[in-house]
């Protein structure tokens, strides 16, 4: 972290001259070249001005971590403190002790769609008779589909990557031993059936990794599993929410604080539960 006198992208500036792609590409270079990734940050965009009449704005000051970063270390993020009399923003790396969810939050897993009786599971709940207006008998049955597609990772696709990790191994052990005796029908007959058996568990974790890393290829093994989990976990402290504005236009940092926000929100667009 520190400054590093450069920008990596054109819209990192402001005012001055025009970023040429010339100036950026070194420093484009040696961050592909060091696999590092930008911890994310909070607050300013901007992180140094020239301090004059018609100010010139830059992201020159940077925080950088590498894939064990990610996998060893807590959530942090860096917190970008004005800039007072000097011509840089402070940066403070400070570790996010929001609430952690007890239960965590419902997302679709294009897998389970592979299994044969997920479409009478989504045609049953679907034909479920719900009175009531028309979008609260859709909240209700999507409610109660999350319910039963819970169920169904649960008992199905619950240790997917360890699934297909058991499997390659099995798999090796049965082809080793066939090697030794190529002529036996048993063993012939066992490396076949593993074999369908860590295709179709090695797809499945496929399309899995594939949809939480939001990639369109991946390849598997233990060469880069570490890394993909890393970028995965990257993405997900990108998109956590470190500041938001309520109705009464206040600015709410705490964790605790935000969550009230998004439930204010809802409630005043869907209503709350009707007491009796």
């Amino acid at each position: 972290m520190g400054d590093f006198n450069s920008v990596l992208n054109v819209e990192d500036m402001i005012r001055g001259n025009p970023v040429s792609m010339v100036e950026i590409t070194g420093f484009h270079a040696c961050i592909e070249s060091c696999e590092l990734l930008e911890l994310p940050r909070k607050c300013n965009r901007y992180t140094w001005n020239d301090k004059r009449d018609a100010s010139v704005f830059s992201k020159l000051d940077w925080v950088f971590i590498n894939p064990e970063w990610l996998v060893n270390m807590s959530a942090y993020n860096a917190n970008l403190l004005p800039e007072g009399v000097s011509d840089h923003c402070p940066v403070v790396i400070s570790l996010l002790d929001g609430p952690r969810r007890v239960k965590p939050a419902f997302k679709y897993c294009n897998v389970w769609a592979s299994h044969t009786s997920f479409l009478n599971i989504v045609k049953e709940t679907w034909d479920h008779n719900i009175e009531g207006h028309q979008m609260f008998r859709v909240v209700k049955r999507l409610k109660y589909l999350k319910r039963r597609l819970r169920n169904l990772n649960s008992q199905h696709f619950r240790n997917i990557i360890t699934e297909a990790d058991e499997d390659r191994i099995e798999l090796a052990k049965a082809q080793e031993e066939l090697h030794l005796q190529p002529t036996d029908k048993t063993l012939q007959e066992q490396e076949k059936r593993l074999y369908q058996k860590f295709m179709r568990s090695s797809y499945m974790a496929e399309i899995y990794l594939q949809q939480r890393n939001k990639a369109t290829w991946i390849k598997l093994g233990d060469d880069n599993t570490r890394y993909f989990f890393s970028i995965i976990k990257h993405r997900k402290l990108k998109q956590t929410s470190f500041q938001l504005k309520g109705n009464n236009e206040s600015m709410q940092t705490n964790q605790k604080a935000i969550a009230d926000v998004f439930v204010e929100y809802y409630e005043d667009l869907l209503g709350t539960k009707e007491k009796k």
